[in-house]
């Protein structure tokens, strides 16, 4: 487990995780690779919002793993799925 992230770096070394393996086929080993940054209870919300936000059915496999593993996610996906909706931020025009 990584010693004492802080909210901030443990939400991006998660969602880091996740969208490496988006793709995968064997989401086995990204489970384990998410167990070792930390406990259940941490991960979840952030694992929720990645589920909401990059929901598509090429990431089906993964997505049903992570909502084995993690169960209480789903509380947050809706939050997720609310935030790929919103505006881009920053000062750049597009």
């Amino acid at each position: 487990m990584l010693a004492m992230l802080s909210t901030t770096s443990l939400d991006i070394h998660v969602a880091a995780t996740c969208t490496r393996h988006q793709f995968t086929r064997d989401p086995a080993a990204v489970i384990e690779q998410l167990q070792q940054i930390g406990p259940p209870e941490k991960l979840a919300p952030t694992i929720g919002r990645w589920i909401g936000y990059y929901d598509h059915p090429d990431r089906q496999t993964l997505i049903a793993a992570l909502l084995a593993a993690y169960p209480n996610s789903s509380r947050w996906i809706a939050d997720g799925a609310a935030m790929r909706f919103q505006p881009v931020h920053g000062t750049a025009c597009y």
